[in-house]
């Protein structure tokens, strides 16, 4: 009865793409050539943070060679990803769309494609926000009935990372969301609530923007910034 009552919400079960089980590899690898990277970065700006410069400097030296070959990697990389998308008319499509919105940058992007198999998993912005971590749940613990909403931290951390990135690049920005930061922080909202209103917001606009096939309009103004 509810597939009848439904038939026109009904998706076919798309498979997904050798591209994207690519993509999702390099974006993986990305993320550890990153990581080891900060790693040997780490203890050369603590000793240059001290003024131990002589120490910095020999710890530089002998980690020199092995930064400058995960640059390289990194490069590598990040060229094949490009290549990927570039070549995919299919994911460059929706890719592009999501780079219109203020806050969506190229990897948040990519993210967005991967791990929805270019939104046939997930479209709805409820749906986004559950997987990315950003949905806000009631917490309750024993005779409590109500309290201060939080959000899963069973999420996929590098979207829900990147997010955080854009929600604090269009809060910086001049723009209707950071109106409404900062309309939220007057009513007395806490910071990081805000701030996570905004990553959902940001979802909302990624969801209306792959559901239309339209570029977001700058010039809109929005009902989310309400």
């Amino acid at each position: 009865m509810y597939a009848i009552l439904h038939h026109d919400k009904i998706k076919v079960w798309q498979p997904v793409s050798k591209n994207i089980v690519l993509l999702k590899d390099l974006l993986a690898l990305r993320q550890r050539l990153i990581k080891v990277s900060k790693i040997l970065l780490q203890p050369i700006n603590e000793l240059k943070a001290i003024k131990d410069k002589v120490a910095a400097k020999e710890t530089e030296v002998h980690c020199k060679s092995s930064i400058e070959q995960l640059k390289k990697e990194l490069h590598k990389t990040e060229a094949r990803i490009k290549k990927i998308i570039t070549e995919d008319e299919v994911l460059q499509k929706n890719y592009n769309l999501l780079l219109t919105i203020p806050g969506i940058g190229a990897y948040t992007a990519l993210d967005l494609v991967c791990y929805t198999n270019n939104f046939e998993y997930y479209q709805e912005a409820k749906q986004l926000a559950c997987y990315a971590g950003t949905a806000p749940f009631e917490h309750s613990s024993g005779t409590s009935v109500r309290g201060k909403t939080r959000v899963s931290k069973m999420a996929n951390q590098s979207l829900k990372t990147n997010l955080t990135l854009g929600a604090w690049s269009v809060i910086r920005t001049k723009g209707f969301l950071r109106k409404y930061y900062e309309r939220k922080l007057d009513e007395g909202k806490a910071k990081m609530l805000v701030v996570n209103a905004v990553r959902n917001k940001l979802l909302h606009i990624a969801s209306a923007v792959i559901r239309n096939q339209m570029p977001f309009d700058r010039n809109y103004s929005s009902p989310l910034a309400s």
